[in-house]
């Protein structure tokens, strides 16, 4: 079952999930861009205005979403747990914004 909170503020995907060592996705949730990585053992996900100010380290709300027991395990992380993952970070950053409240 979706989501409600990402069926009223949808993301929109630059990409989806792809890769392996980094799994990595981009997009924009409720006007930012979003970065998404699973490398090593740690699955992150942050937010900037821009994607420009994203790359000059802008990062306005940053988030370790998951750690893998293995060192390496993040980087061949299942696309559909990513998606997911990516949705939680969404809701979280959506907190964020509204309640300012980092969870």
């Amino acid at each position: 079952m979706k989501n409600i909170l990402l069926q009223l503020i949808p993301i929109n995907w630059a990409y989806h999930p792809m890769g392996i060592c980094p799994v990595q996705a981009e997009g924009e949730f409720m006007g930012y861009y979003f970065y998404f990585r699973a490398r090593f053992d740690m699955i992150t996900i942050e937010f900037a205005k821009t994607q420009s100010d994203w790359f000059r380290n802008k990062i306005v709300y940053s988030k370790i979403l998951k750690r893998t027991n293995g060192v390496y395990d993040a980087g061949y992380y299942p696309r559909k747990e990513c998606i997911n993952l990516i949705h939680k970070g969404c809701v979280l950053f959506f907190i964020y914004k509204i309640f300012k409240i980092k969870l």
